[in-house]
């Protein structure tokens, strides 16, 4: 074998030549590899991201019509709530889908939920007709008061009726402290004539014994 090679050494160059060639071909082999798996997760990413813009395209006219509506307020729904009952009824009773009647999804929503504060408030009272079936549900007019105001006017926090616990009871212990104080010279002569008696009654007691 170092005959074909002509000089000692030639062989092992030959090998170190042919092992390059082999490590060269594992190369380009992962290259290959890795530039395949790149464009599958480019097709991957690609199909995601046209789902991702089709959902935004559908959501984003719906996101615009909710912010073109009014703001929810409940008490303003439920005073809608209070007259459409009162106008729709019969003796001051009305499915809620006839109170509702005309009006949009997202406006029977939130009338709904009106609706149970009313009910909560003690405005309204609500029943079912049959039972486990939603669409019978009916609503009976208790009376037009805004109890949710009343109540609102009306409510303490627990926080503050404790504060003002311990300022009442902070306040008459000062009271209490300064009436003792103010009243310190009169038990101070007081207890001084106590003395002066006691002394006086023991003097007469050693002349007696004299």
């Amino acid at each position: 074998d170092d005959a074909a090679y002509g000089t000692p050494g030639v062989k092992k160059q030959g090998l170190d030549w042919r092992e390059r060639a082999v490590a060269y071909e594992d190369m380009c082999r992962k290259y290959v590899e890795k530039y395949l798996k790149g464009v599958e997760n480019f097709i991957q990413a690609s199909g995601l991201e046209a789902r991702v813009n089709d959902w935004q395209a559908k959501l984003e006219p719906k996101l615009q019509e909710e912010e073109s509506r009014e703001a929810f307020d409940i008490h303003t729904y439920g005073d809608k709530v209070k007259q459409l009952v009162s106008k729709r009824s019969t003796e001051n009773e009305v499915p809620f889908g006839v109170a509702v009647e005309g009006m949009q999804k997202y406006d029977i929503c939130r009338a709904f939920l009106a609706t149970l504060q009313l009910a909560n408030d003690g405005n309204v009272e609500l029943s079912l007709k049959a039972a486990h079936d939603s669409s019978s549900l009916h609503l009976k007019l208790v009376h037009d008061e805004d109890m949710h105001a009343s109540m609102v006017h009306s409510y303490v926090a627990p926080s503050i009726l404790s504060a003002r616990k311990k300022k009442q009871k902070g306040t008459g212990y000062t009271t209490g402290l300064q009436d003792v104080i103010s009243r310190m010279p009169d038990l101070i002569e007081q207890r001084m004539k106590e003395e002066d008696a006691g002394g006086e009654a023991i003097e007469g007691e050693d002349q007696d014994e004299k």
